[in-house]
């Protein structure tokens, strides 16, 4: 699977043409359609967890509905992608943190390899969530609706006008809090403070935090 998402992500990149195994693109196409097989070959079998995010994606939401098959390859698929890209971009500055504040590091080793859960206050996840401050994968989130005719809920704040696209700009707010490297500031309170509100009305965090 790691060598399939490889060969997609060089296809993001690379010029759009298809020329089967001859051409990045190409490669990319067919890497991108065996993952595809797989997913569907997960969502087809009898033993399929329904605590995972496939099952979570198949099951119909309040309203009665549920994603098309499509639509659950994608986003597992984006789902991959983003985990990986953003998880090969973040750790360098991670690495880069961890050596110029020993102490941090020090602190972060005399802690268990295991955590009980993901979200468990620990030294790691401090150092781990001060270092994306400094230095956030991604700057600006970017949404489209699918439907040009439909407007885009900003949940309080009303929505857009028919067909058009909305950028939030993070990053600006993630270094407005300080150019020094505290990881301490990162408390429970603060960390249910600074929670990104995306997806409506419902605020949430990235649901694909746990997978990068």
């Amino acid at each position: 699977l790691i060598r399939l998402l490889d060969l997609i992500a060089n296809g993001i990149v690379s010029i759009p043409v298809d020329l089967g195994r001859f051409s990045i693109f190409g490669r990319a196409q067919a890497a991108r359609k065996e993952v595809c097989g797989i997913i569907c070959d997960l969502m087809r079998s009898p033993t399929l967890s329904s605590q995972n995010l496939v099952a979570d994606l198949m099951r119909p939401s309040a309203e009665g509905e549920s994603f098309q098959v499509d639509e659950i390859v994608d986003t597992v698929l984006t789902l991959f992608l983003a985990g990986k890209l953003t998880t090969a971009d973040a750790l360098p500055a991670l690495l880069v943190q961890l050596h110029q504040h020993r102490d941090w590091a020090s602190r972060v080793a005399e802690e268990p390899l295991k955590f009980r859960t993901f979200e468990e206050d620990s030294a790691t996840l401090r150092v781990v969530r001060e270092s994306l401050r400094l230095k956030p994968p991604v700057h600006i989130i970017r949404r489209e609706a699918l439907d040009p005719s439909c407007s885009l809920s900003l949940g309080m704040h009303g929505s857009t006008p028919p067909g058009e696209s909305i950028a939030a700009d993070i990053g600006s707010k993630l270094l407005s809090m300080g150019s020094n490297f505290d990881p301490d500031r990162w408390t429970r309170e603060a960390v249910q403070e600074s929670t990104l509100p995306f997806g409506g009305s419902q605020p949430h965090s990235c649901i694909g935090k746990t997978l990068a």
